[in-house]
């Protein structure tokens, strides 16, 4: 069998020369995890077709070892020339090789304004794995209380967030430049897979109001059309992405 690694570099002219015209399907677990959901409402809000293959963990047990690196989410092209995994690395591919349906592109091109929409990316998603090491904590109630600890006063999460909050120039709703980014959209999605609700102590609010701009940016990735009437669908059978939709 021919490395997966080595099936992406062989198709790589082929699929570039066609991406403009690829469907997508995306495997990712049904809760909204930030990873997989900032390649979710990228492909929506660059109207992207995709299907959404919600891979449950027994599921993903089966699959795991066919895939790249063993980890989700995984953006394949339906007719099988390109798969992409890491989440970050997806959206810049998606955002480099598609603009949003009014022509706006979501990655900039000029190096200066990218590498401040990399670092806020990195640094929203650095802050979202504090989390990751509470979910091996066997006691619900140590669990919880080590959640609820990272959004206090002084938590590693909270005073993270602060950082960022600083690092916002304006009060317009956008992290960088003045107009809708990556960034915003990975703030979309770190900050609503704490309001989803799905993470036991971790507080759904109050924390948030500590953070004007962020929220705001947050509420205005919410308000776009497209990712609203989308998330709003979602959320329909699925309570976990009301704050998604900007219900909640």
């Amino acid at each position: 069998a021919i490395p997966i690694m080595h099936r992406v570099c062989q198709s790589h002219q082929s699929a570039l020369g066609h991406v403009a015209n690829m469907e997508y399907s995306l495997l990712y677990f049904p809760m909204p995890g930030a990873p997989g959901e900032l390649v979710r409402v990228t492909l929506v809000v660059c109207g992207i077709e995709f299907e959404d293959k919600v891979t449950t963990g027994v599921e993903w047990g089966g699959i795991k070892q066919t895939t790249m690196f063993g980890q989700m989410p995984v953006l394949k092209a339906t007719d099988g020339s390109l798969e992409l995994a890491q989440s970050k690395a997806i959206v810049r591919f998606l955002a480099k090789t598609s603009k949003t349906p009014a022509g706006a592109a979501l990655y900039p091109a000029d190096a200066l304004q990218a590498v401040q929409v990399d670092m806020m990316m990195d640094t929203l998603d650095e802050i979202r794995t504090y989390l990751i090491p509470t979910f091996s904590i066997q006691d619900q109630a140590e669990k919880e209380a080590a959640r609820a600890a990272l959004f206090d006063e002084g938590g590693k999460i909270l005073e993270g967030l602060k950082k960022v909050e600083r690092q916002i120039a304006t009060a317009d709703g956008y992290l960088v430049g003045g107009t809708l980014s990556l960034a915003d959209l990975t703030a979309f999605a770190v900050v609503n897979q704490v309001r989803a609700g799905f993470m036991d102590g971790a507080p759904t609010d109050g924390w948030i109001d500590q953070l004007p701009k962020l929220k705001a940016v947050v509420a205005q990735v919410a308000a776009v059309p497209v990712i609203s009437a989308y998330y709003a669908q979602k959320a329909e059978s699925n309570k976990l992405f009301a704050p998604h939709a900007g219900l909640k």
